[in-house]
């Protein structure tokens, strides 16, 4: 799933983004991992963005270092991505 989030194909990458969203009970701590979400958090497609933010919700109990990556998304370029940040932002707090 890691690996589709870095394929040219954008929604390849949407719907390994939304996969892993959906998995709540995720405890990732793979630097490998954190690294590749991380670098979602760039993706030009919004809807990358938005999930890779809703899968993070999830994650940063376990790697809170994840919370500065977070914060960056609350100033994007797009309001949509900035609503999901801010909503994560809101239920981690």
């Amino acid at each position: 799933i890691v690996k589709a989030l870095q394929d040219p194909n954008e929604k390849l990458r949407q719907r390994a983004a939304y996969t892993l969203s959906s998995y709540f009970s995720l405890k990732i701590t793979d630097n490998n991992i954190i690294s590749s979400l991380r670098l979602a958090l760039n993706d030009s497609d919004k809807y990358v963005r938005i999930n890779i933010i809703n899968t993070l919700r999830y994650l940063i109990d376990k790697n809170p270092s994840l919370i500065s990556s977070l914060e960056s998304t609350l100033k994007d370029k797009d309001k949509d991505v900035r609503i999901s940040a801010t909503r994560t932002w809101v239920r981690i707090k």
